[in-house]
């Protein structure tokens, strides 16, 4: 999925900066400075988390549509720390011994902090995954759910258009909600979604497999059904069926039962 630097983690930026304090105290792991520790979160460690979550989310939305999001969202923030030790050894050139006790720390830390924060992410991703699913419907076609199913599965973690509508709903959403105690918490995680939703781009294997199914590209696609409702839309204002020719108005007894808008 290509790199992805942030300038926080969001729901677990306390954490993190914990955690660069720790290392930078550690004198078994050399001449660290705090820079050079944050650009590696930030950035490498950072970017392997990502990946590694949404390609479970993807994995497991294709094996089953029913799986809970609470549990699925819980699961993939498990496995996004479950890659931040090899990939924080690998980037600092340290041994994963030395660096174990310290991630495992942040891991547990971040963990604690799921029961707190867990109802307020279920808040944001409910608005990220309606948005998406009805721009969908709106930009590719109610049908095409049925007529290409594994793109569609795919297709809200691939169109940067449908993360941009995305994101714009959960921005306005943080204007008018309050989320009390986490208030603060939860605005660094608007910052780490919106740098996240920015650098999202569609893998090279799913555009290759939307034109090898569709016969076009995904914008060619968009720009053809868009194509198609105006051509519906036209036809449709310039025949005026019998059904909606004018007719003396009736009055009758139930008429305040008639919904009125």
């Amino acid at each position: 999925m290509g790199q992805f630097k942030v300038s926080t983690f969001g729901k677990w930026e306390s954490q993190r900066k914990q955690l660069v304090q720790d290392l930078l105290a550690d004198k078994q792991l050399g001449e660290l400075n705090e820079k050079q520790v944050d650009d590696v979160l930030l950035n490498d460690v950072n970017s392997a988390m990502v990946t590694a979550a949404f390609a479970y989310i993807k994995e497991e939305k294709q094996k089953s549509t029913s799986i809970p999001m609470r549990e699925l969202t819980i699961s993939s923030y498990r496995v996004s720390l479950n890659v931040m030790l090899n990939s924080l050894a690998h980037s600092l050139k340290l041994s994963p011994t030395l660096l174990a006790p310290h991630v495992e720390k942040f891991r547990h830390d971040a963990e604690q902090s799921l029961p707190e924060i867990i109802d307020d992410m279920m808040q944001i991703g409910a608005i990220s995954v309606n948005t998406k699913a009805k721009a969908m419907d709106e930009l590719y076609g109610n049908d095409f759910k049925t007529k290409f199913p594994q793109l569609a599965q795919q297709l809200p973690f691939e169109d940067s258009e449908l993360i941009k509508l995305a994101r714009e709903k959960i921005e306005a959403f943080f204007l008018t909600h309050d989320f009390g105690k986490n208030e603060t918490l939860m605005r660094s995680h608007l910052v780490y979604i919106t740098e996240i939703a920015a650098q999202m781009m569609p893998a090279s294997d799913f555009v290759k497999q939307f034109q090898e199914q569709t016969g076009q590209s995904m914008e060619e696609y968009k720009a053809a059904h868009k194509m198609q409702v105006k051509n519906e839309e036209k036809i449709l204002s310039a025949v005026t069926p019998f059904w909606k020719t004018p007719q003396p108005e009736t009055k009758t007894e139930s008429s305040s039962n008639i919904y009125q808008p």
